[in-house]
């Protein structure tokens, strides 16, 4: 489980086969309706199972292909309100659920905190309160530079985290603009 939240193991369900009686035994149910859990789901599904210990089995060949980039509209890939919300609703339920996951989880927290920045949902306050205990170790885990390339959200969010958030706001604008234009020139 901590594979998942770290990031070294793919936690999306399109990829894995389990048993309805795992389901129904330990009770794992995905949120309710009303929840609009959008982004994450599948985390919080193979986690909750995980947790209960069924064994895992890794087959190696692939039976199932999910295509990520043709729809530029999708869900998880516009960032949106509803999917802050969701990723904020899965951590909190992991750590109501299960003790010894707060390093884990820490990533988990960054991530959520580029999110609900490129969203354009918060503030500069409301960046800075949503998860405050990860503030100042934030550029530990999501450095600005790494490889030697520019992480731009993370640089944005480090900027906004030391008080910043009008210049990490229009550095993003100015990042996605380049984007734009990096397009264009490809056509």
């Amino acid at each position: 489980m901590r594979q998942l939240f770290f990031q070294r193991l793919h936690g999306s369900l399109w990829k894995k086969l389990v048993r309805r009686a795992c389901y129904k035994t330990f009770d794992v149910k995905f949120p309710p309706q009303g929840m609009h859990v959008i982004r994450w789901e599948d985390l919080l599904i193979g986690c909750d199972l995980l947790r209960h210990g069924i064994r895992i089995s890794y087959v190696a060949k692939a039976y199932y292909h999910y295509d990520l980039y043709s729809n530029s509209n999708s869900i998880v890939r516009v960032p949106t309100l509803w999917g802050v919300l969701s990723q904020i609703y899965v951590i909190n339920y992991f750590e109501e659920k299960v003790d010894g996951l707060s390093d884990a989880l820490f990533l988990s927290k960054a991530v959520t905190k580029e999110l609900a920045f490129t969203s354009k949902y918060f503030s500069g306050k409301g960046l800075n309160a949503l998860y405050s205990e990860i503030n100042g170790q934030y550029s530990e885990v999501r450095p600005c530079f790494k490889s030697g390339r520019i992480s731009p959200i993370a640089y944005c969010v480090n900027l906004s985290l030391r008080g910043h958030f009008v210049m990490a706001r229009f550095a993003y604008e100015v990042f996605l603009l380049l984007l734009k234009l990096r397009a264009k020139i490809k056509k």
